[in-house]
């Protein structure tokens, strides 16, 4: 399409170089769509990260109120070894006296047999618990790790509608799920966007060089 005039009959030979520059002005709020989208996707990390703290911070809570449940379980346990072995060594005598059968003896035996597991078992449990609890903390599940019981109550001034409105306030899900609704009405948005016209802007420059051709700089 370029005003390309010889001179005189034979060959010509030329070449064009051309570039063009497009700048769109306006797109009907696609882009500020898009911003805003950002925007949002951005809070809404801020959110998710916050929550995850939260998340941890509970985890480890409730870990750490579990060890204190079984350390509880332990020395519960451990009492009761206690009296059953005293009261074993008390049957064993009274056996030796006459005064009892040995079959009443040897159900004072089986009981203390039974309280040793269960404190066995305690035990275990509370292993299994300070294994949990280095893992929400994040270290070695290994890590022979011991806590203190806080004997003193949390002291808390809140009435229950005013811990209620606490909790509802910093359920960080509540305006994370807000703000991907608003991310899907966002789509919605761009999708009508396509079908409205684009406002922009194009230049073109060509610049036309040869043989036996009319030099041209066109604009």
């Amino acid at each position: 399409v370029l005003p390309v005039r010889g001179f005189g009959p034979g060959t010509q030979d030329f070449h064009v170089a051309e570039a063009q520059l497009k700048y769109t002005i306006f797109q009907f709020g696609k882009q500020w769509t898009k911003h805003d989208q950002a925007v949002w996707r951005a809070e809404v990390t801020r959110m998710e990260n916050a929550r995850a703290e939260q998340t941890v911070i509970y985890d480890v809570t409730a870990a750490y109120f579990h060890v204190l449940e079984t350390q509880t379980a332990v020395e519960a346990a451990e009492r009761a070894v206690e009296r059953a072995e005293a009261y074993a060594e008390e049957s064993a005598g009274m056996l030796r006296r006459g005064v009892i059968t040995q079959e009443e003896d040897l159900r004072a035996q089986a009981a203390l047999a039974s309280v040793r597991q269960l404190r066995t078992d305690a035990k275990s449990q509370e292993e299994v618990a300070v294994a949990a609890l280095n893992r929400a903390i994040g270290i070695d599940v290994n890590a022979p790790t011991r806590v203190a019981d806080r004997r003193e109550a949390p002291e808390l001034d809140l009435e229950l509608g005013q811990a209620l409105d606490l909790a509802v306030a910093n359920r960080r899900e509540i305006p994370a799920v807000q703000r991907g609704i608003a991310i899907a009405r966002g789509d919605l948005d761009l999708a009508r966007a396509e079908f409205l016209p684009t406002v922009s802007i194009q230049a073109a420059y060509s610049n036309v060089t040869g043989t036996r051709v009319q030099n041209a700089n066109v604009g």
